[in-house]
């Protein structure tokens, strides 16, 4: 399941795009119409504006409304949108008409232009969201890693390859305890090395299907190692898109073969 606030391009712009055109447009219009009404009434002062301009004015600003309620931006927004309201309902002078539309336009304008976007490709979108990445198997058989997991993802989405694989080896730190638990095998937290020869020597009695099994178990966790190549918790280690996805799917393949193993 992709996470709910995630959304296409095209989908953004039809869905709230065309909202925001016509709120920004409409006030556009409205200070042309007041523009033009001012331009065939040169010598006219502090008349009231007219009933059409008036009208106007209501649909417009219920046309911002709309947008920054779709674009979540309406309590940001809310008390302009009233205080505008009210004022075009004691019916204001066209001069105060204009210079409240022009004040309105240019803080609507704001309000589109302080929230950002972050671009995810269409190749890693899959990764944003997923509560259980691995599977349901290796979040059932691993819940306390499952967060870690999910955030993975997550930075891998948003291009933070570093992040991601520590909250992969934080999801790994959870796993291992689960195989050195099975195998008997003390101090968990020691070098990967050491571990894998542990395991080695752990396994090597078994017999047919689980020596293989476990033995295809070794083979992943030594991939995860290779892939890892340093310690991520040091200040100093960084990874790049290539290395993170290299990781990502290591991990992956070793947590759902170890579940089942357990």
């Amino acid at each position: 399941m992709i996470h709910s606030r995630i959304t296409n391009l095209w989908t953004m712009i039809e869905r709230y795009g065309e909202l925001a055109a016509l709120a920004v447009g409409g006030l556009a219009d409205l200070q042309c119409e007041i523009e033009d009404w001012k331009a065939r009434h040169p010598d006219e002062r502090d008349i009231v504006a007219t009933d059409a301009l008036l009208l106007n004015a209501k649909i417009v600003i219920g046309r911002v409304r709309q947008a920054a309620e779709a674009c979540e931006l309406i309590e940001d927004i809310r008390d302009d949108l009233d205080d505008y309201g009210l004022f075009i309902s004691i019916r204001p002078p066209v001069d105060e008409l204009r210079t409240r539309t022009k004040m309105m336009r240019k803080r609507v304008m704001g309000l589109f232009r302080r929230d950002y976007l972050f671009h995810i490709p269409s190749s890693d979108v899959e990764l944003y969201g997923q509560i259980v990445p691995f599977g349901r198997s290796v979040g059932d058989g691993f819940p306390g890693a499952q967060s870690d997991l999910e955030h993975a993802g997550n930075c891998l989405a948003l291009h933070e390859y570093t992040a991601a694989v520590f909250h992969l080896m934080r999801a790994m730190e959870m796993m291992v305890q689960g195989l050195t638990n099975r195998l008997g095998i003390s101090n968990p937290e020691r070098a990967w090395g050491i571990l894998l020869s542990d395991m080695g020597a752990a396994i090597k009695d078994f017999r047919g299907e689980e020596h293989r099994a476990w033995s295809e178990a070794h083979a992943l966790l030594y991939h995860v190692k290779e892939a890892w190549r340093n310690n991520t918790m040091h200040p100093n280690a960084s990874y790049e898109r290539e290395d993170a996805h290299k990781i990502y799917k290591a991990v992956d393949a070793f947590a759902r073969k170890l579940v089942a193993l357990l």
